[in-house]
């Protein structure tokens, strides 16, 4: 599959609301649709949904979502207006739903980061294409 002509792009920005989760997951998928094989579409779908979820529930400030396709494959970005590096949670109980985010990123993102902005922070992930 061959990345669109447009490669790049702030895809949208969303209030701190928990439906903000599910809509930019939605302008996500329109932006991989037919660009990327399904597995690494779910995958990305999944990595920024828990960016997403933190930048609502942690930053509680909008916050702006971009994808951009490279080189090497996708790499995707939540940022907010939280300045700082994201919350450290301890690891949860089996039973507590959250706090599970890092290690999802740990596992599934190719390499993933936090960069400081002029006005609150980006975490990105990248994957590759296939």
């Amino acid at each position: 599959m061959e990345p669109p002509t447009v490669a790049t792009g702030t895809l949208a920005s969303f209030p701190p609301l928990r439906e903000s989760v599910a809509q930019s997951r939605g302008e996500l998928r329109k932006f991989l649709n037919g660009h990327v094989e399904d597995t690494v579409c779910d995958i990305a779908l999944l990595l920024e949904s828990e960016l997403a979820t933190n930048a609502v529930l942690h930053a509680a400030t909008d916050f702006v979502l971009s994808a951009t396709f490279t080189a090497k494959g996708l790499h995707v970005a939540v940022e907010d207006r939280r300045p700082g590096q994201p919350p450290v949670v301890p690891l949860a109980a089996p039973d507590v739903v959250g706090g599970r985010g890092v290690l999802i990123l740990n596992a599934l993102a190719e390499q993933w980061g936090v960069e400081p902005t002029a006005t609150g922070k980006r975490v990105w992930f990248e994957l590759s294409r296939d």
